[in-house]
């Protein structure tokens, strides 16, 4: 028991810090930023140009959520070990 309880804390905190080491990639932002693609109308010839580039900012709100998730996500897999365990062994 003891050696799955490591083995989901290690993968835990190894996606918690990955998640967090992204972030610093982005440029520590406090919010993060969805810019979809734009329309660009030229003003020459009226033509509608779309631009397709739409970038992502990861921002520390929804690190913090999915790191919420994660640890919850971890919590449930080793309580669930634990009484699949005390089942097993009372049989």
């Amino acid at each position: 028991m003891i050696i799955i309880k490591r083995i989901v804390f290690f993968v835990v905190s190894t996606l918690i810090i990955s998640l967090f080491v992204w972030w610093g990639f982005d440029g520590f932002e406090m919010f993060t930023k969805i810019y979809p693609p734009s329309e660009l109308v030229d003003p020459k010839t009226g033509r509608v140009v779309i631009e397709t580039r739409g970038t992502f900012t990861l921002g520390l709100d929804l690190v913090l959520v999915i790191s919420i998730g994660i640890s919850a996500l971890g919590f449930i897999v080793i309580n669930f070990f634990k009484i699949w365990y005390a089942k097993r062994e009372l049989l």
